[in-house]
C-alpha cells in the first residue's frame, strides 16, 4: 500500500514567490524515486487566484516516508523551506496523510 501526503501552501499575494528546493534536495528526491521509496513524482497545482499551492507526494509506504524525513538532507530542506515560509508569510498545512 502506498502512503499519500497532501500539503497546501497559502500566500498573501502573488508577488511572493513560492519556495524552491535546492539542487541537493532535488538530487536527493530523484535518488529516492529511483530506489522506489517515492512511488511517483510530486504533483503540484496552483489555485486559479494563484494564492494556494497544493503538493501531493506518494511514498512506497509510511516507513519509506519516515526514513526520507529522517535523512539529514531532508531535514536541511525542511528547515530552509519552513524559514522561507515564515519570513514570507506563507502558511503551510498538511491536508491529509493516509494509506492508499
Amino acid at each position: 500500500m502506498t502512503y499519500t501526503v497532501v500539503q497546501t501552501y497559502t500566500r498573501q499575494n502573488s508577488d511572493t514567490d513560492w519556495y524552491v528546493g535546492s539542487d541537493e534536495k532535488k538530487t536527493f528526491g530523484a535518488a529516492q524515486r529511483s530506489s522506489g521509496a517515492i512511488a511517483s513524482n510530486n504533483v503540484s497545482s496552483v489555485s486559479d487566484n494563484g494564492l494556494v499551492k497544493t503538493i501531493t507526494s506518494v511514498f512506497r509506504n509510511e516507513d519509506a516516508m519516515d526514513a526520507i524525513n529522517a535523512d539529514s538532507k531532508m531535514t536541511t530542506h525542511k528547515n530552509a523551506r519552513n524559514a522561507y515560509c515564515t519570513e514570507n508569510n506563507i502558511a503551510r498545512a498538511t491536508v491529509s496523510a493516509a494509506d492508499s
